[in-house]
């Protein structure tokens, strides 16, 4: 009986050791939070005048006809640590016209912008991501589009030298930004005239992206 009690004591005494160095550990326990922080892309885009066939007037709406606009432009994220984040969405994407006198962005009809993979050379091989078949295969990502706050997509009058597209919040630019080097696709319809030889848009992407971090809690 003696020999119980002292044993009782001395099994009572290491547990009691152990569940202080389990609260310890628990306490370096952290829990895991996402960090996001956002990532900005500027890129350039000239429309030449060489696009219209007719004597051209300030403004002049084009009759009977809206002209196409297709370019690509190759860009790339400098940053060497783009391999870190992942989730990237496109959150902002901010278009500003500049060096066209008396005209504004309603010499624009329709606007639509995308994401393309480096290697595309010829705008015909575009093949846009289809999130209804995710399995085919694709090289492009449609990014954003204007939309107006009934959600139409025609371009207004008097909108100014500065518009913003909605973006597409539904797709992910992880290979692209991955890779470093990519091109943006803008793809507009054009129904005003301007006289200028080219007219330039400044469009600079803002991107959310989140940190990659493989281990969801620290010790």
């Amino acid at each position: 009986m003696k020999y119980s009690i002292v044993l009782l004591v001395l099994v009572s005494i290491i547990f009691s050791g152990c569940k202080k160095k389990l609260e310890k550990l628990n306490g370096n326990n952290v829990e895991y939070e996402v960090t996001e922080f956002e990532l900005t892309e500027t890129i350039t885009f000239q429309v030449p005048n060489t696009i219209f066939t007719v004597p051209l007037n300030i403004c002049w709406d084009i009759p009977l006809l809206t002209v196409p606009f297709k370019e690509k432009v190759a860009t790339s994220n400098p940053n060497p640590y783009a391999h870190l984040v992942h989730d990237i969405i496109p959150t902002t994407i901010k278009m500003e016209l500049i060096g066209v006198e008396g005209c504004d962005f309603a010499m624009l009809n329709e606007v639509q912008v995308y994401m393309v993979d480096k290697d595309v050379q010829d705008k015909a091989d575009i093949i846009i991501y289809d999130p209804n078949n995710p399995s085919m295969a694709y090289n492009a990502k449609h990014m954003g589009t204007y939309n107006d706050s009934n959600g139409g997509t025609t371009v207004p009058n008097n909108i100014g030298n500065t518009m913003y597209l909605t973006p597409n919040p539904d797709i992910r630019l992880d290979e692209f930004i991955h890779d470093q080097d990519f091109q943006v696709y803008m793809d507009m319809t054009i129904d005003k005239t301007f006289v200028e030889d080219f007219a330039t848009i400044k469009t600079t992407l803002g991107l959310s992206v989140k940190l990659i971090n493989e281990n969801k809690t620290h010790f």
